[in-house]
């Protein structure tokens, strides 16, 4: 089974509190999703404060980034990440769909489980980025046509 693991976004919606979904407002977030969705893949987010949440569970609005963390606070946090994704059913492949400072530290842990980690459009700029994510859905979109 493969899952996704999705990067929360530093842009955010004024609501004081909500589901990821009505929380983090960054276009590369909402690509990325959709990305998840259309290919039927399970898929959480990945967040500084709250390590591992749920597309539907609700919590307040924040403003904490994993650059606001020492490389021990990440790797703790990267712990904390595994420890609870293991949780959530057998899984083999895992995409992180996240920036270095939070896919580093956990895709470690992960390979160490003997989990394939993939991280689509790594080392790509954010207008980059949003450009894979859009010649994926391309390419999706052509495999369905034929």
């Amino acid at each position: 089974m493969r899952l996704c693991l999705i990067g929360c976004s530093k842009t955010k919606t004024r609501n004081a509190s909500g589901t990821p979904g009505e929380l983090y407002a960054g276009d590369l977030f909402r690509k990325r999703v959709d990305y998840a969705r259309r290919n039927q893949l399970p898929w959480f987010v990945l967040s500084a404060k709250y390590g591992l949440l749920l597309p539907d569970q609700s919590l307040p609005n924040y403003d904490t980034a994993p650059a606001d963390f020492t490389k021990e606070q990440r790797s703790t946090w990267a712990g904390n990440v595994a420890f609870k994704l293991a949780q959530f059913g057998d899984y083999t492949t895992v995409e992180i769909h996240a920036g270095n400072l939070y896919a580093d530290p956990l895709s470690s842990l992960l390979r160490a489980a003997g989990l394939v980690v993939e991280r689509p459009c790594q080392g790509l700029g954010i207008g980059q980025q949003l450009k894979c994510y859009k010649d994926l859905e391309r390419a999706a979109e052509r495999t369905c046509a034929s």
